[in-house]
């Protein structure tokens, strides 16, 4: 199995970290956290994007702590923390865990902010992602009716009150299609990564990061489709782009290109995508470290395609490699440790 590189809105890049990239905007007149908190969280947010799970998990703990203390319980910014903290433990192979701490937050977002705020809608879903997770199927789905209907009633909203072309109206149709993407429901994902592809394109040209979102985006869900030619040529126009505007180190480049050897790997061009990967691998290692889970990604997804080069004695040394700094970084639990352990069996 490999893993897919999708870009969630700008203020919400790197897959799961958009859970705690961004800040919680307080309403006016609301008590704003001091600089000294705001300073703690992202250096909870580097540990997590660095793949320190643990210590990751300590720091979340201390902000909520304090968080609490200083500005409430009930605050966006502490709510926003206990949803990042719990998303983090479920990701680490904890997802009973965090299907208790998300059902506790997700109430009280949606008497606080509402129930079409980007903050529940963010903690929502993540409920559906940890119920599917226990394979909790039934469960995940009427959760995933729920929160369908209120991102539309917030791109409504939106689309009434901002235009269908104002930035935030379409960040919310684009984290809309990611959400249908994550649930399985690809031909409506990628119907609606077209329409706001269109209008971005439209209105704020083709270099702009906003599109390549979308462009990257396209691409895993045309993947995920197995539509792998369309995925390629996709793949190919975006990056090429990309090294143009934000260079070939950029995350979001690097992205594009787990894609594209994503989309030769699905065509049976192994060989390729084994020559793309480790490309992109020298790339990661050098820029991000070896133990980046971004770069641990790519290494899982080179295990898969030396497998299907037919490469056994390679992908399991590769994969014997990879799992030990896994279970070390991540956690014996942690998905991309079980994707990575049955890729290497």
């Amino acid at each position: 199995m490999t893993t897919s590189h999708r870009i969630l809105s700008t203020a919400a890049i790197c897959g799961v970290l958009c859970l705690f990239s961004g800040s919680a905007r307080c309403a006016e007149g609301e008590k704003q956290p001091d600089a000294k908190l705001v300073k703690k969280r992202e250096s909870a947010i580097v540990l997590a994007e660095g793949g320190n799970v643990k210590e990751a998990e300590v720091a979340f703990q201390a902000v909520v702590a304090e968080a609490s203390n200083s500005l409430g319980a009930e605050h966006p910014f502490t709510l926003r923390n206990r949803m990042a903290l719990a998303r983090l433990v479920g990701d680490a192979g904890r997802p009973a865990e965090a299907v208790t701490d998300l059902r506790a937050v997700l109430p009280v977002q949606v008497r606080v902010l509402g129930a079409d705020h980007e903050d529940t809608l963010t903690t929502h879903d993540s409920l559906v992602v940890m119920l599917r997770a226990l394979g909790k199927k039934a469960e995940a789905e009427a959760e995933a009716a729920e929160v369908e209907l209120q991102w539309r009633a917030r791109i409504k909203r939106q689309t009434q009150k901002l235009g269908p072309e104002h930035s935030d109206t379409l960040r919310s149709r684009n984290d809309l299609a990611v959400a249908l993407d994550s649930h399985g429901r690809y031909p409506e994902a990628e119907a609606e990564h077209r329409a706001v592809l269109k209008i971005r394109g439209s209105v704020l040209g083709p270099e702009h990061p906003d599109t390549l979102e979308s462009r990257n985006n396209l691409t895993v869900v045309l993947n995920n489709q197995s539509k792998g030619a369309e995925a390629e040529a996709e793949s190919r126009a975006v990056l090429k782009i990309m090294e143009h505007v934000l260079g070939p180190e950029h995350p979001g480049t690097l992205a594009s290109r787990g894609n594209l050897a994503n989309a030769l790997n699905s065509q049976g061009r192994s060989a390729e995508a084994v020559a793309e990967q480790r490309a992109a691998l020298k790339i990661q290692e050098r820029v991000l470290g070896a133990e980046h889970p971004d770069t641990l990604k790519i290494r899982n997804n080179l295990v898969n395609a030396l497998n299907f080069q037919g490469k056994s004695i390679e992908a399991e040394t590769e994969g014997r490699a990879v799992l030990k700094i896994m279970e070390r970084v991540l956690g014996p639990e942690h998905p991309l440790s079980l994707m990575t352990r049955g890729n290497s069996a």
